[in-house]
């Protein structure tokens, strides 16, 4: 009879060291695709936003209307047939599917941006919305199953935190991606048409007040040069952003893959469907 009690309290033992390293496994995989996907969403809306300003010439407020689609495909996923597809699909398939849609997008815009039809591009960024909103969605609702009830408070900080954290990275490393990609495909291209170091410098200048609105107007006075000098800038941020493009496919698509992997196991599902009931 004791060594029946023995080996009981051995397997409960172990049941629970099993179930504690399935749970921090669980909460890794999901801190990791979280801070992915913030990274992908806030560096795809960004620089989006300014490539239609650069790129095809719009206005702020044109450029901020034309990210409608995004929104669009954002509330598509309310809808009840989406949400029944969600359930159907579970926590897992449906953050993998999510940010392979993702992906997917972000390649689309790679291809279709430099073409100018805004048509495709708002159908590609409505697919954007629905597969962020999708992952976003299911990943929020899979972290904060993964922890304990009795830890609410610290759940829904470190929900927030990574949050911001993918925000905060997915800002910073876009934006320095295409500064350092497009100042450096804008001096190739001068240099490649036989301009001096010492032009070069004076283009650049020339170039940095035409950008500036209050300059824009006093700083050259043949327009030709001005046109040239502009329509250079918008051929390199066209190339910086599609190096952008490139790097968020790529992120998102590592991440589907980490959620699809990661979280197969039948133990991590059952942590978290464990824990999701014990919070409720």
């Amino acid at each position: 009879g004791a060594f029946v009690l023995l080996r009981s309290d051995y397997r409960a033992s172990g049941l629970r060291l099993t179930l504690n390293w399935r749970r921090r496994w669980s909460r890794t995989v999901l801190t990791v695709f979280g801070v992915a996907m913030n990274i992908a969403v806030t560096g795809y809306l960004a620089q989006a936003h300014g490539a239609l300003r650069v790129v095809y010439g719009y206005g702020g407020l044109v450029a901020l209307l034309a990210m409608l689609p995004y929104v669009a495909g954002t509330l598509l996923v309310s809808r009840p047939v989406f949400q029944r597809g969600a359930a159907r699909l579970g926590h897992r398939r449906s953050m993998a599917t999510g940010l392979a849609l993702v992906s997917l997008s972000c390649l689309a815009t790679w291809l279709l941006f430099g073409a100018g039809s805004y048509l495709a591009l708002a159908l590609v960024m409505a697919s954007f919305g629905i597969g962020s909103t999708m992952a976003s969605s299911a990943w929020t609702a899979s972290y904060l199953g993964a922890m304990s009830g009795e830890l609410i408070g610290v759940r829904t900080g470190m929900n927030t935190a990574i949050g911001r954290t993918g925000d905060v990275v997915g800002m910073t490393l876009t934006t320095a991606l295409l500064a350092t990609v497009g100042s450096g495909d804008y001096l190739q291209r001068l240099r490649s048409e036989g301009v001096t170091e010492e032009r070069i410098q004076r283009a650049n200048e020339a170039l940095n007040s035409l950008l500036h609105p209050a300059t824009a107007g006093a700083v050259i006075a043949d327009p030709r040069i001005a046109e040239y000098l502009l329509a250079g800038y918008r051929l390199s941020y066209l190339v910086a952003f599609e190096r952008v493009m490139l790097v968020l496919t790529v992120i998102s698509l590592l991440a589907s893959a980490l959620a699809w992997v990661g979280l197969r196991s039948r133990e991590s599902h059952a942590v978290i469907s464990v824990a999701t009931e014990q919070n409720r």
